[in-house]
């Protein structure tokens, strides 16, 4: 596994700790639910 994709699990995971979804982070980023998804594909799943 890469170290990106090592990166992208550990925030993955973070988040879902945290209960913070998708949504919340596009909200935030004052982004699409769709572009936040696309930051990071199916990276090890």
């Amino acid at each position: 596994m890469s170290e990106c994709d090592q990166v992208i699990q550990a925030l993955k995971k973070q988040l879902k700790a945290r209960g913070v979804n998708y949504q919340d982070v596009a909200k935030a980023l004052d982004l699409s639910e769709g572009s936040v998804s696309g930051f990071w594909p199916m990276a090890g799943a």
